[in-house]
């Protein structure tokens, strides 16, 4: 039995020292590092090992932005040469598109011919539009990127941002904790190539003026436009909304979502106004509280942000704002919209519809009985486009009707970014130092090593009784 127990020592001693050493070997692995935008493709990761290292795998471990979800994904050995390694990370297509602007936190992971792995510290990248030279402002966790002689355009953009975020975060009930990067172009043909591939026919009606990522922390703002004040708080409302509502179950409803960010618009256009009148006057109101996508169609998109607006200027007018704030805390804790409706206001979504339709005269919104459910519309990625010119023919001009919100104070300024880039974010990076794994984080390597022993010991005690 003491053989036994003695070998088992020895054996959970091989394992410890084998794990241990093999996770915080401090061996000179890569001669160079280069990670580049190649905006609007891809990006390029790119590693060069030293000569007399003898590698299986080379392997990047990435998020993108506020994304808890990391990815996987191994490098090419290049064919000319043992100690080259590469990946192309594809960012121009529907499904794999990035926009610029997004914080891409990485690190590597090598794997030796004997099985040993190393891991590489955590690295910070900001996949950029590699086609221009970029300048940045910021405020707390607000950073602005722009180019060109438009540094006051920029910092409106930044100033109208962050009183949104004073104003809007109260009524939603969040601080911000994370940080937010807007990406500011110019004009049209510059930010069109920045935009995901989407529907020809509705990108050449709508000129889309803004968007955002909410799960990613980017915007995408149209600096030249008359209405960009009102772009950038539409967009930033649209952040702060997914934040506050959004679950590990769903994400919030695009009425409510498209109502509220309207809400916080700091300078309202008329146009979804004249859109919700025209469609009252032409009998063309969807029940759009049980649709859970925006249309397709240009027109009928329009007339779906008139409605989202007014239906959240009526819960709020008329329900309170706490209301409102527990609404999206039953959303964020995993109730579907009509439970979190039912728990808060106590009716559900046609209730809502129709309380608001008979608040403006509209007839009620009766569901057929031949259909189970609402035919859905054609549904679009879930990106935020804030539109205003180029808006449908259809939609006539007439008279004013929603009035501007206020502001209100400011978050204190500080112009120190909250992320600090090691070079700029198109330069390569040189080297990568090991990220040695603390022993607090190995405990089960070394109740692994010891079951042995303590199997052995057990059995030990229990033969004597």
């Amino acid at each position: 039995m003491l053989n036994k127990i003695t070998l088992s020592i020895i054996i959970s001693f091989f394992i410890i020292f084998h794990n241990f050493s093999s996770l915080n070997a401090e061996i000179n692995i890569f001669k160079n590092i280069e990670v580049k935008s190649d905006f609007p493709n891809g990006i390029n990761f790119i590693v060069e090992t030293e000569n007399n290292i003898n590698i299986k795998s080379i392997a990047v471990r990435y998020t993108l932005g506020q994304q808890k979800t990391s990815i996987y994904e191994y490098l090419d050995k290049n064919v000319n040469s043992d100690n080259i390694w590469n990946l192309y990370l594809r960012t121009n297509t529907r499904e794999k598109y990035i926009p610029p602007g997004t914080i891409v936190n990485y690190n590597f992971e090598i794997t030796d011919l004997l099985n040993k792995i190393y891991r590489t510290q955590q690295e910070i990248f900001i996949y950029s539009d590699a086609r221009f030279k970029w300048k940045n402002i910021s405020n707390n966790m607000i950073n602005v990127s722009y180019h060109g002689p438009v540094q006051s355009r920029a910092q409106l953009v930044l100033d109208t941002i962050v009183e949104t975020i004073d104003r809007m975060s109260p009524l939603l009930g969040i601080s911000i904790s994370e940080p937010i990067r807007v990406t500011m172009y110019n004009n049209i043909p510059e930010m069109v190539v920045a935009l995901p591939p989407s529907s020809d026919t509705v990108r050449t009606q709508l000129v889309t003026q803004g968007q955002a990522y909410p799960d990613l922390g980017v915007l995408l703002i149209l600096g030249n436009s008359a209405s960009v004040v009102g772009t950038s708080s539409h967009e930033i409302t649209h952040i702060l909304n997914h934040r506050a509502a959004d679950s590990v179950y769903r994400s919030l409803p695009s009425w409510l979502d498209e109502g509220l960010a309207e809400y916080g618009n700091s300078s309202p256009s008329l146009t979804y106004d004249k859109a919700l009148e025209y469609a009252i006057n032409n009998d063309l109101i969807i029940p759009i509280t049980l649709q859970n996508n925006m249309p397709g169609d240009a027109d009928e998109i329009i007339i779906f942000y008139g409605q989202a607006m007014s239906i959240v200027d009526f819960m709020i007018n008329n329900y309170g704002e706490e209301n409102l704030r527990n609404l999206l805390i039953n959303l964020k804790e995993g109730f579907n919209i009509d439970k979190a409706l039912e728990n808060v206001y106590g009716f559900n979504r046609i209730e809502l519809e129709n309380n608001w339709r008979n608040s403006l005269g509209i007839p009620e919104y009766k569901p057929s009985k031949k259909l189970t459910s609402l035919p859905t519309a054609i549904p679009i990625p879930t990106i935020k486009p804030y539109t205003l010119d180029n808006q449908s023919s259809k939609i006539n001009n007439d008279k004013d009707i929603k009035k501007p919100l206020t502001s209100s104070k400011s978050l204190n300024k500080d112009d120190n970014s909250i992320i600090k880039e090691k070079t700029n974010q198109n330069k390569d990076t040189n080297g990568c130092s090991f990220n040695n794994v603390k022993s607090n984080k190995e405990f089960s390597i070394i109740l692994l090593a010891l079951s042995p022993i303590i199997f052995l010991l057990k059995r030990k005690k229990g033969i004597k009784k």
